[in-house]
């Protein structure tokens, strides 16, 4: 058993120093960026492929260095393009809207004249982004004309993916039978190819979905889904498998719905897709809660709340939390279910702000903007007509003083001028009135969302006075200055939560030795110092925090525990049993280090969980690790053994406790982490500065680090104690 715990241990050592491939593509691209163009060109298309399904932020940062390098030193507009067309469809699968809707107009206008292909997909995009945000009225507009780019070129198979958007805006606003005849229509067509046909098949399933006729669905999610088998698109099998999944557990088909699950889990571990496996473990959880076997449906929906963070998705976490709030309501453990429930609505709150912020504005300024435009090159035309037909009559004047004869000629032809400019004018007039229908009803939804936004806006001020009240709370039981001024010759707390409060937490008391001294300042004194990260930062982390408080008061100030090694076997045990560790899937915990000085003996005693402890003596850094493992959390281990370490202290010392917020910070030149050894470098290379100067030298250095460009990542606790020899001065 040994052997093989040794051999797993070092695959994993070797795995993990290994560079993945696609760490490999970006030190190549590293190489060439500079040098060779067309070439990193060719590595950021390898890399892309990779990652625009698993990682599109990343994807999004990689598609806008290959746009910088077309457009300003390869000065190629057409291969721009390409790329453009790339990031405006990640920004509209993630919801950036306006950033889309620019990157969209901007590919219209450059495709007008060169692409009449490229330039019918522009605007039917616009047509999905107005959709998106439930304008129909402008959505049709610019499908219709989308429909009438790809009849001119005779694309029948982007004219009919057209088509069918088109049948998903009347389904949305309630003409079902005109969306089914229009799907039905497209089937019918020969010309069209396998796959646009598979596409036309999973719509109409949806609809079928959506009205709850589960046996037309089927039919039609199979249809599409032997399409997709065979070109090997496993991506949409995968979401296939996952709606016949519902349809199978709707039905009381319990076996056929874990087996499609199952399939749709096997192909979304392959591509990582952490969404994806957020969904299945979503519908798993359903599907035995359906079952009311509300104890597994729980575990799964942790594992989707694990892969919704990974993925940061707020859809996968809004089902997920909502469920677990619901069951535990069911229970009757009121707690959780108001800690699921605060989740649950954070996730929503996060919804509407991406709705309202991310794009609306933007989008109907851009488009109110471009209405605008047109209204001044239609006023334009007026006027040039208007120019026109007085130079018409000046010359019919002037040629009636020369030849009568041509002066009929003249008039009957500035007749039919006249009549063509009156039918153009009352055209002029009627598109005037279509802006103005169109600018009316986007004034309505406008006010719409500003009155949702006010409501949210409510909701947060609510919750934001709340979290400002309990981080007044939290910082009121943290230990006083004061107390580390009397128990130490010197010191400084470099203390920044992340939110409003934190997980990070430490703890001071002093305590009664067991043996007299000679010394009067050192009779019976024993200091007890502890330093805290809880799992997660904000308001769940600070849960944590309190509890850790808590409990080492009682297990220190109440059960009289001074070795660190035994504090920490009993703050592991009080964790798992009050989070019942043993019986769930409970991951939260903490990685805490507790140090007691024993100012009699001239000891220091420290024990870690996860955590270690830096001390300079003599002019030498040590670093004195602590155990492995954490308090609480995955591992099951309901007696864990923790280290003790011994440190004397005759000569002066002076140690660090810390988190790893500081040292996993990202930024610099390459956002990368700043790292454990350059933090105890740094450390090393400021301990003989007093103790103020060394926390100002830790935040000029962290801020020097972050930049304006990265954000804080977690919350950052770093203590310095200063502690004189025994034979120093005492002055």
């Amino acid at each position: 058993m040994r052997r093989s715990v040794v051999i797993f241990l070092a695959l994993v050592s070797f795995i993990t120093l290994s560079a993945s491939p696609i760490d490999s593509l970006y030190k190549v691209l590293d190489n060439y960026y500079n040098s060779s163009p067309h070439k990193a060109l060719e590595v950021i298309e390898k890399i892309y492929g990779q990652i625009y399904r698993t990682s599109p932020q990343q994807a999004i940062e990689l598609v806008g260095r290959a746009i910088y390098m077309c457009d300003s030193v390869l000065k190629n507009q057409e291969l721009a393009a390409k790329w453009k067309a790339r990031l405006a469809q990640l920004y509209l699968e993630q919801g950036q809207l306006d950033q889309a809707t620019s990157y969209y107009m901007e590919l219209r206008d450059y495709y007008k004249n060169r692409d009449k292909c490229s330039y019918g997909k522009a605007i039917m995009h616009l047509g999905d982004i107005f959709f998106k945000l439930s304008v129909p009225e402008i959505a049709l507009d610019y499908y219709q004309n989308a429909i009438n780019v790809f009849d001119n070129i005779n694309d029948y198979d982007d004219k009919a993916i057209t088509e069918s958007k088109i049948a998903m805006v009347y389904y949305n606003n309630y003409k079902v039978d005109t969306a089914y005849y229009i799907l039905n229509s497209i089937l019918k067509c020969n010309k069209i190819s396998l796959e646009t046909k598979a596409h036309v098949q999973k719509n109409l399933a949806e609809l079928y979905f959506m009205d709850e006729v589960w046996d037309s669905a089927m039919i039609y999610y199979n249809n599409a889904l032997e399409y997709y088998r065979t070109a090997k698109d496993n991506l949409s099998v995968a979401d296939l498998l996952i709606k016949i999944s519902t349809i199978y557990m709707t039905q009381g088909n319990y076996k056929n719905a874990i087996s499609s699950i199952n399939q749709a889990k096997v192909i979304y571990q392959k591509y990582n897709l952490y969404k994806g496996l957020g969904a299945v473990y979503n519908e798993l959880g359903n599907l035995y809660l359906s079952d009311k076997q509300e104890d597994k449906a729980v575990g799964y929906f942790l594992k989707a709340v694990e892969n919704g963070q990974l993925a940061q998705s707020t859809d996968i976490l809004k089902t997920a939390y909502k469920q677990l709030s619901q069951i535990y309501e069911n229970k009757k453990q009121l707690l959780k279910a108001l800690y699921y429930h605060k989740l649950y609505t954070h996730q929503l709150n996060k919804y509407y702000k991406n709705l309202i912020g991310q794009g609306y504005a933007e989008v109907i300024l851009t488009f109110q903007n471009e209405e605008k435009q047109k209204e001044i090159q239609i006023l334009k035309n007026e006027e040039k007509l208007r120019t026109q037909q007085l130079k018409f009559v000046l010359a019919a004047l002037a040629v009636l003083l020369v030849f009568v004869l041509i002066i009929v000629f003249i008039m009957r032809r500035l007749q039919k001028t006249k009549k063509l400019l009156e039918k153009q004018y009352q055209q002029i007039k009627l598109q005037k009135r279509e802006l103005e229908t169109q600018s009316r009803i986007l004034e309505k939804a406008t006010q719409s969302l500003l009155k949702q936004k006010d409501k949210i806006e409510k909701q947060n001020r609510d919750i934001e006075s709340s979290i400002r009240y309990a981080s007044r709370i939290q910082k009121a039981m943290l230990p006083s200055d004061r107390l580390f001024e009397k128990l130490f010759d010197g010191y400084f707390i470099l203390y920044q939560p992340k939110e409003t409060v934190s997980g990070d937490f430490y703890w001071l008391a002093e305590i009664l030795g067991d043996k007299p001294s000679l010394f009067r300042d050192e009779q019976k004194r024993k200091v007890v110092l502890a330093v805290g990260d809880c799992t997660g930062h904000g308001v769940p982390g600070a849960f944590m925090s309190m509890l850790g408080d808590a409990y080492l008061n009682q297990i220190i100030k109440i059960q009289h525990i001074a070795q660190p090694d035994k504090i920490l076997f009993e703050l592991n045990k009080y964790i798992r049993e009050t989070l019942q560790q043993s019986d769930t899937e409970s991951m939260d915990g903490m990685d805490i280090g507790i140090c007691v000085i024993d100012f009699q003996e001239r000891t220091l005693e420290f024990s870690g969980a996860k955590q270690d402890l830096i001390y300079v003596q003599n002019n030498k850094m040590v670093r004195v690790h602590g155990d492995t493992f954490s308090i609480g959390g995955l591992k099951q281990e309901k007696n864990k053994i923790f280290t003790l370490k011994k440190v004397d202290l005759t000569d002066e010392i002076i140690f660090y406790m810390y988190t790893d917020g500081y040292q996993d910070q990202f930024g610099g030149q390459y956002g990368r982490k700043y790292m454990a050894r350059n933090f105890r470098t740094f450390l090393f290379s400021i301990w003989q500065l007093p103790m103020e100067e060394q926390k100002k030298a830790l935040i000029q250095e962290y801020k020097k680090w972050k930049g304006k460009k990265y954000p804080q990542m977690d919350d950052i606790t770093v203590i310095g104690i200063k502690i004189k020899g025994k034979f120093d001065s005492t002055e």
